[in-house]
């Protein structure tokens, strides 16, 4: 049992340590957003592998999901809508927020 815990609160500390890597590159990218050229492209790129990094050490941590349903609406001149297109998606259910 103690060596569960133990895996469960490396995961934690884990997934803070990317969390804080990924503030630190979103940062980056703040303050590099008039920047043109290279710079802003290597930030973004660091901030989508910081992304995924913090995704996928969340799914380690075995969150659960649920399933939500997205609806794309379209306005009618008659005051009325018309779904054009429903597309069902996987949230991460998560209390760990950045």
């Amino acid at each position: 049992m103690k060596n569960v815990n133990l895996k469960k609160t490396d995961k934690l500390m884990n997934i803070e340590q990317i969390k804080e890597d990924l503030k630190e590159k979103r940062q980056f990218l703040v303050n590099n957003a008039g920047e043109t050229g290279n710079t802003k492209k290597l930030a973004e790129a660091k901030v989508r592998k910081a992304e995924k990094m913090y995704l996928e050490a969340l799914k380690s941590l075995e969150c659960p999901e649920t399933l939500v349903e997205f609806w794309e609406i379209k306005e009618n001149d008659t005051d009325q809508m018309t779904i054009v297109k429903k597309s069902l998606k996987s949230l991460l259910l998560s209390l760990i927020t950045i």
